[in-house]
């Protein structure tokens, strides 16, 4: 998946944030994540903020939704 689409960026703009990552495909969803990036290293303070899309809905990963993403996320 390449393209980030523009209403994931929209939603990540509502929320005070500059960056979007495709992240996985998860039990039927596409897995974002938003986050701030400072221009030359990501930042992250915190845990992060999956963004679920399906269907055109988009809804925040609940807390438990987001530690299986967590786990379930590829490793490098």
């Amino acid at each position: 998946m390449s393209k980030v689409p523009s209403e994931i960026i929209s939603y990540a703009k509502s929320k005070g944030l500059d960056s979007v990552s495709y992240v996985m495909e998860w039990n039927g969803f596409s897995v974002y994540q938003i986050y701030h990036d400072t221009g030359s290293k990501i930042v992250f303070c915190g845990l992060p903020i999956f963004v679920l899309a399906k269907d055109g809905d988009l809804r925040e990963a609940s807390w438990d939704e987001m530690q299986q993403i967590l786990d379930d996320c590829p490793q490098d």
